[in-house]
Order: C-alpha cells, then sequence, then structure tokens
C-alpha cells in the first residue's frame, strides 16, 4: 500500500490550513492511501499525529508521497522534506507580506521575512508538483517551468457552518433594527478594517443606522494593530456602531451570517478568504475590494471594486440595501457558484485527482 506523509508546522482544526491538512487525511485515508500526518505541535485534533522527527521512519519508498503544507518558514520541516526520498508535494497557503505588519510589531514581520525567504530557497530543490488554494497563490512564487503545478481549493468547514443551529442570543442580540455590515477574519493589518471604517462612516453621514461586525480572534502580538484600530473609531465617532466579537463558535458565527444584510471585505491580502464562502453559502451578498485572491474566489457572486475609495464602497453596499431584485440576484448566484465551486465533493474529487497523477504519473 502506498504512504502519504501529511505535515504541517502546526496542526488545529481551528484554522484554514489545519482544515484543510484534516479534509486531505480524510480523503486520502478513503481512498485506500495509508496516510498519516506529521507536525512539529498540534492541538484540538482527533487523529493520530506524530511528530514530524519520524517522518522518515513512515515512508518506506521513493513512491511514497510527502506532502509539505506551507504557511509559515520551519527549519526542521524543511530539512526532513528535503531529504526524504519520496516524491514531494509542496501545499503553498501563502505568507503575508512582512511590511503589512511593520509598524505594529518587528517580531511578526521577521517571521513573515523569514518565511518568504524560505519559500524561496525551497522552490530551487527539485519538487514534483507545487499546488495552492488558487491561482493567485501559485502566480506568487516562482514555480520552475518543469514543475507540475495545480490549483485546488482548500477543504473547509462551511458545510459545517451551514447546518449547525444559530446561537439564539446572538440571533436577538443583531435583530434591533441596525443594519448589519459583516467582516470576518482575523484582526490583523492587512484585513482593511480602516477603510471599512471610513466606509461606514459614509453610510452613517447619509442616514442609515449601520453597525460593522468584526469577527475574528485578535492577536496578542499585534496589540498596537489593535489600539491603532480602536482609535480610528473614537476618531470617527464610531464606538456605538463597531462590534468585535474575538473568537466565537460556530452557532455564533452561524448566527452572525444569518443577521448580516451585507458581507463586506476591504482586505489586501487574501490566498482564498474562507469568510467569502461562508457568505456565499449562507445567501449573504457580498461588496469587496479585488485583491490578490479575492475576485477569483467571488466571480459573479458579488459587487468587487478596483478602486479604494470609501465612497464607491459604500454606495455599492447602499444599492444592495435599496435594490431587493439586486441583493436576491447576488444571493441566488452565490449560492450556485458554492455548489458549482466549494463543496466538500467537488474539492475531494479535485484532491484525489492530483494526488492520482503523482502516484501513478503513466496515467496523468
Amino acid at each position: 500500500m502506498k504512504r502519504i506523509a501529511l505535515m504541517v508546522f502546526h496542526l488545529s482544526e481551528r484554522d484554514g490550513v489545519g482544515y484543510d491538512v484534516l479534509g486531505m487525511y480524510s480523503a486520502l485515508s478513503g481512498a485506500g492511501y495509508r496516510v498519516r500526518v506529521f507536525a512539529g505541535s498540534w492541538s484540538d485534533v482527533d487523529i493520530p499525529v506524530g511528530h514530524i522527527s519520524t517522518l522518515p521512519q513512515f515512508l518506506k519508498s521513493a513512491y511514497d508521497l510527502v506532502i509539505y503544507h506551507y504557511p509559515t518558514g520551519w527549519d526542521e520541516g524543511l530539512s526532513i522534506f528535503l531529504s526524504t526520498p519520496a516524491r514531494k508535494m509542496l501545499r503553498f497557503h501563502n505568507v503575508t507580506p512582512p511590511e503589512f505588519f511593520r509598524a505594529y510589531s518587528n517580531g511578526y514581520a521577521q517571521i513573515c521575512e523569514h518565511a518568504q525567504s524560505q519559500i524561496l530557497q525551497l522552490l530551487r530543490h527539485p519538487i514534483d508538483c507545487v499546488t495552492a488554494p488558487s491561482h493567485y497563490n501559485l502566480n506568487s512564487i516562482p514555480i520552475p517551468d518543469n514543475t507540475r503545478r495545480a490549483v485546488r481549493v482548500s477543504f473547509h468547514p462551511v458545510d459545517n457552518l451551514r447546518q449547525c443551529k444559530p446561537d439564539p442570543y446572538f440571533l436577538r442580540e443583531y435583530s434591533d433594527g441596525a443594519i448589519n455590515l459583516l467582516c470576518v477574519g482575523r484582526l490583523v493589518p492587512n484585513k482593511g478594517h480602516s477603510f471599512l471604517l471610513d466606509s461606514l462612516r459614509i453610510l452613517c453621514d447619509r442616514g442609515l443606522n449601520a453597525r460593522l461586525i468584526l469577527a475574528g480572534s485578535l492577536d496578542s502580538r499585534l496589540i498596537a494593530y489593535t489600539h491603532a484600530l480602536r482609535q480610528r473609531i473614537r476618531d470617527l465617532n464610531l464606538v456605538r456602531n463597531v462590534v468585535f466579537t474575538d473568537s466565537i463558535a460556530p452557532e455564533a458565527l452561524s448566527a452572525l451570517y444569518r443577521s448580516a444584510a451585507v458581507f463586506v471585505l476591504a482586505s489586501e491580502h487574501e490566498g482564498l478568504c474562507v469568510p467569502l464562502i461562508e457568505s456565499m453559502a449562507l445567501e449573504v451578498p457580498i461588496v469587496a475590494l479585488a485583491r490578490a485572491a479575492v475576485a477569483d474566489t467571488i466571480g459573479p457572486a458579488g459587487i468587487v471594486w478596483n478602486e479604494s475609495s470609501p465612497q464607491l464602497f459604500a454606495l455599492a453596499v447602499e444599492r444592495i440595501l435599496q435594490d431587493d431584485a439586486l441583493c436576491a440576484h447576488l444571493k441566488r448566484i452565490g449560492l450556485q457558484r458554492y455548489h458549482q465551486n466549494f463543496q466538500q465533493d467537488h474539492i475531494r474529487g479535485e484532491c484525489l485527482r492530483i494526488i492520482e497523477s503523482i502516484m501513478t504519473p503513466e496515467k496523468s
């Protein structure tokens, strides 16, 4: 039986990379491969995980496969990945450019710099295949011309989110007559929160009782960014119009989506953006800036601006709120796009097709 090792710096089902690793583990195990996950550390997972140092003992031949999920630099992981005789796949989850962080945390910026440097080092060695969740990710790194490459959307928990029962407290809390604008994602500088605040101010000045809900975890390493954002909120006189939720349970997140009038995104760097998929699946119309992989993820299922204009952004939100036909159209197109491109069966099929082409190259 052919063996496949999945390796990742840290494994947790609470983050996007971890969910992709676990989704691959399930898909490959179900297809009959002997699969094991190896990590530097792990938490909140219910499958067996081996420490990365034991990976070489698992792979038995050059016909086995090792898949390196890469969201950050990892010296030990890089050394083991390159030294194994097995076939090699790099799963590139993207690295946020360090310039987003320098004003708030030099340490955080250095982590990103190290990750950027190490991916370049890795790509100087022979790799059988490079995959990524989006064309944007693939095009952001110098993949050698003779290296196979493929786009495969990440496994994600959106189906579970659709099925879970919304938290009744959150439904009541955000059903008070205000217009809920929802943004989901970590509270980090590349997410464009200041742009959203400027757009919110415009909407409020136009007489709308609008509220921006920022649903995402706070990072203690970026406390300076959180302070700067809260000061910006005070400067714009929006203290009553902005809500920070920090990390919340799926039931609470489901309630927020179901209470939202529009999903808004002004992020400057996204490798895929699972919250966009969540919005389409839960029929929340989207207004976003066309940055990185955002436009490719949304397709025709939202209003996407190239211009960095809070005024245009706010007017697009207002148009959706006032035009019932447009709102219904965006919801319908979003749900169709979710079913056609982002359901788990589709992702599983693409994953197995790529793996099969590597394990049995004569069939590819």
